[in-house]
């Protein structure tokens, strides 16, 4: 009896705890509504809140860039990447491999991405 009850406890907080920390998927019409230069605010008004942090780098210009990742549901579910620096959006496209595109970001000036 004890057993059956320990594995309905279980049961009943994963299921409390998958459902209370998904992030619904976007359709795909979503990504329309992205402009280059909204504000982070912008970006959650139009499209949710993101579904994790994919991480943050630093330039070579001295500018941070926060990558934060959004699913959408395009072919399936697929996972955006959205990159901000100085809470502006200053690109987003298909997630890919960090190590690759951290390197990339490293090497960008995106000038005054806070002055408009």
């Amino acid at each position: 009896m004890n057993k059956v009850r320990a594995i309905a406890i279980t049961l009943v907080l994963t299921a409390l705890l998958n459902t209370g920390c998904h992030q619904p998927v976007k359709p795909v019409s979503d990504l329309y509504q992205l402009d280059i230069g909204m504000t982070k605010e912008q970006v959650d008004e139009a499209v949710g809140k993101p579904y994790r942090m994919a991480g943050t780098v630093q330039t070579k210009y001295g500018q941070t860039v926060r990558v934060l990742e959004y699913k959408f549901r395009v072919r399936w579910d697929e996972e955006y990447w959205l990159c901000f620096v100085d809470g502006l959006l200053v690109s987003f496209g298909e997630s890919g491999d960090w190590g690759t595109v951290s390197h990339s970001l490293q090497d960008t000036d995106f000038g005054k991405a806070g002055s408009e």
